[in-house]
């Protein structure tokens, strides 16, 4: 048996089960925190539920959010081999040749004033290790400090901006020599532990995003997205001759996290990801930030099922409209705050658009009206621009959001929702989706339009909380509308032209 085929199989058993636990329990459920709906109410406003939301800073409402990326390259998939994906950026003598993608600043940051997003990030550094600004600390980095533009460009238009920063993998060829593995995207420098557990671990989270990231792509053919693989998985697949130094590269990371909070004036670090087995380098970034930015805020991808000391809003990822819901619904009766990313095309390394052209505004819909903030990945093509059918898609969602936009970052949801107190059922229970936040001293109902319904319906007012209201509006037109009862219950008809493609939003 050859050292590959054992690493394989004690590697991916034992470390891609274990170590990777937290990160399939954010993608298939979870435990989530919890706490009455008055508690947390005044947890959230003190004594009393109709104090404003105003005060609150960017980070602690709901609100839309876009992270401007740079991983998407012709011809190249998430799950890159680095020997090869390194020489193509490189000079036959190992001098960096950066051929993009190329950020364009001044369009992506327009585009998110008028889409109307709450913030926003810049990936400056991703999995490859390429540094999108001019830091001290490496030669693996662009020619232009676009992050620099980007920070002042943010700050002209008002809007609050932060960066993605890549703690868990780095292939920058400067650390080659400390690096467990070159041929595949996991490699994790960051973990303490033994050589061979840190080649096993790196073997076990490859094996798991082949499958992970494969099923993926099998949704997007069967949607009739054509995509041909570049390389065969671990094409020349070999072990790299490392010495682990982890303390190395943590020094870098916190150096580097020290420029884009001191010098460009980050509000945010957009850590990817979380990993609870110290491959991530997360506990020694929380006790810097905490100590060093407090104010700067703090997540980690998939981080919302973890207990984490020192974090502003925890986050994980949502694919599609059945996960997004499923997530919403666990993550609304948490006591902190939080966030879905998700790509806005099809997925991180392809700026080809989502089939269904409701399913961001879904997205949005569901996270918002669940008490979360939702993060859009927008791949950038190498010149700098996005998908033109993305952009019609982001630019829809941004219309339809403007006029909802007070209903959705100044409400809370209502954390007992479904129960003898609140809750709410359409006669289309598998189509339209229901969900009820407090906005003032209002109630906000949310019939979420899953199925792009086209057809009267009809919604039930459920439990004791309905008993005193006496007048309803559909919104954003504050249009009065009757609540009937006629000995079967409260309910609201709505004609077809009244429920919304999106979310039919009513308040009482």
């Amino acid at each position: 048996m050859n050292i590959a085929t054992t690493f394989k199989k004690a590697g991916y058993l034992a470390y891609g089960w274990a170590k990777l636990l937290p990160f399939i329990r954010s993608v298939i459920g979870g435990k989530g925190g919890g706490g009455s709906d008055k508690a947390l109410l005044q947890a959230l406003f003190g004594a009393s539920s109709t104090d404003p939301m105003r005060s609150r800073t960017w980070w602690e409402k709901p609100g839309i959010g876009f992270m401007f990326q740079i991983e998407a390259r012709p011809h190249w998939q998430w799950q890159r081999n680095y020997n090869r994906f390194n020489a193509s950026m490189s000079t036959p003598n190992g001098k960096l040749l950066h051929d993009g993608p190329i950020p364009a600043m001044s369009d992506w940051v327009a585009f998110s004033k008028r889409t109307g997003c709450s913030y926003h990030t810049f990936e400056a550094k991703w999995h490859e290790g390429l540094c999108y600004w001019d830091s001290k600390h490496t030669q693996w980095k662009t020619p232009v400090d676009y992050c620099r533009t980007f920070a002042d460009e943010s700050q002209k238009a008002g809007i609050p901006y932060g960066f993605y920063y890549s703690s868990v993998f780095d292939h920058n060829p400067e650390f080659d020599d400390i690096q467990p593995l070159r041929a595949v995207t996991p490699s994790y420098i960051a973990m303490r532990g033994s050589k061979t557990a840190l080649v096993a671990k790196s073997y076990a989270a490859s094996h798991f995003t082949r499958f992970f990231v494969r099923s993926i792509r099998k949704k997007m053919a069967k949607a009739g997205f054509p995509y041909v693989e570049p390389y065969p998985w671990y094409d020349d697949f070999d072990f790299n001759d490392f010495a682990p130094d982890p303390e190395r590269y943590i020094r870098y990371v916190l150096d580097q996290m020290d420029e884009l909070c001191g010098e460009y004036g980050s509000q945010l670090m957009w850590m990817d990801w979380f990993d609870p087995g110290g491959g991530s380098a997360a506990e020694e970034i929380m006790s810097f930030m905490q100590g060093r930015y407090p104010n700067v805020a703090l997540t980690f991808n998939m981080s919302a099922n973890a207990d984490l000391p020192w974090v502003h809003y925890v986050t994980s990822e949502a694919h599609g409209v059945k996960q997004t819901w499923e997530q919403a619904l666990r993550f609304r009766t948490y006591d902190r705050h939080w966030e879905l990313v998700t790509p806005a095309a099809s997925f991180w390394d392809s700026p080809e658009p989502k089939r269904n052209p409701m399913e961001n505004m879904l997205t949005a819909a569901i996270t918002l009206a669940a008490g979360g903030k939702v993060n859009y990945g927008l791949a950038s093509e190498m010149d700098g621009s996005f998908h033109p059918e993305v952009v019609k898609q982001m630019e829809a969602l941004g219309k339809w959001y403007a006029p909802r936009r007070r209903l959705f970052i100044e409400a809370t949801p209502i954390k007992n929702w479904g129960s003898e107190t609140w809750g709410a059922e359409s006669d289309h229970p598998e189509q339209l989706y229901t969900l009820g936040s407090h906005y003032g001293d209002q109630v906000l109902l949310h019939v979420l339009n899953i199925t792009r319904v086209n057809k009267p319906a009809v919604i039930r007012l459920q439990g004791t909380g309905w008993r005193n209201v006496r007048a309803a509006y559909l919104e954003p037109e504050h249009q009065p509308i009757d609540i009937i009862d006629d000995g079967n219950g409260p309910h609201i008809k709505l004609n077809a032209d009244k429920v919304d493609a999106v979310d039919t939003i009513i308040a009482f």
